[in-house]
């Protein structure tokens, strides 16, 4: 079982310490208290209030709206006619229920269903760049097709040079992988690609080292330079012989 993802922000009510947006990409959950604005995600206030001014226009579906824009000492807000005029196309009122009752009751694995993004596990001192976002966006697959937590990450020189990979001990847990585990895995680039079969064990420090050699196979041929940037999923798989299938995908 996954571990729980980070509780909401209590300024911002946005995931932002765990989140991958940028100041042009960005989600906000919707609560009743956006009623009249919502607030910009913390981690992105800052470049957001550099992009914009007193105004921007949202390109929703059906038609643009132009909302008024509130930079404060400590938050910023989307608000304006133009906000309340959207909400209500969209019928995102709130008026069914409670400011209060909603913070207390809000259930974060059912924003997780929907944005399997929100619990990835993201290599330290990695940054993304908006395309990057944008592309991770458009492969991470559905919540359903993989088991545990996504894993990005950059390809380094260890890891294409010297062929030693390693896999977060976070990213082992939530996959149910046992300390002291040894087995076989597949390898492939896309869930549609062949695969290679790789062992792996269980280090004492909690990650899963692959193998060098099949990890090196899978290699071969597919042009993974260092440097580039991976999402790593893990899934079921009804092969014989083989524990999971570890599914690459380049951002």
């Amino acid at each position: 079982m996954a571990p729980p993802p980070p509780p909401p922000c209590q300024l911002c009510k946005s995931r932002c310490a765990s989140s991958l947006a940028t100041g042009k990409l960005f989600d906000i959950y919707f609560q009743p208290s956006f009623r009249h604005a919502a607030t910009v995600p913390c981690n992105v206030r800052l470049k957001f209030n550099k992009l914009t001014g007193d105004t921007m226009t949202f390109e929703a579906p059906g038609e643009p709206y132009t909302m008024e824009v509130e930079k404060g000492r400590n938050m910023s807000q989307i608000g304006g006619d133009e906000w309340a005029r959207f909400l209500a196309r969209m019928r995102l009122t709130g008026d069914d229920e409670d400011d209060e009752d909603d913070e207390d009751n809000e259930d974060p694995l059912d924003e997780d269903d929907e944005d399997p993004l929100h619990e990835a596990i993201v290599a330290q001192r990695m940054r993304l760049s908006e395309e990057e976002v944008r592309n991770l966006w458009d492969i991470i697959p559905p919540r359903d097709d993989f088991v545990g937590v996504p894993f990005v990450t950059r390809l380094t020189s260890t890891m294409v040079d010297r062929h030693d990979m390693k896999l977060p001990k976070s990213l082992s847990v939530s996959c149910g992988i046992e300390p002291d585990e040894e087995g076989s895995a597949g390898l492939c680039l896309t869930a549609r690609g062949s695969f290679t079969t790789c062992t792996y064990r269980m280090d004492t420090d909690g990650r899963t080292h692959l193998n060098s050699v099949g990890w090196k196979r899978f290699l071969v041929g597919k042009n993974l330079p260092v440097g580039q940037a991976i999402l790593i999923t893990i899934r079921n798989t009804c092969r014989s012989g083989l524990r999971m299938m570890i599914v690459v995908n380049i951002i």
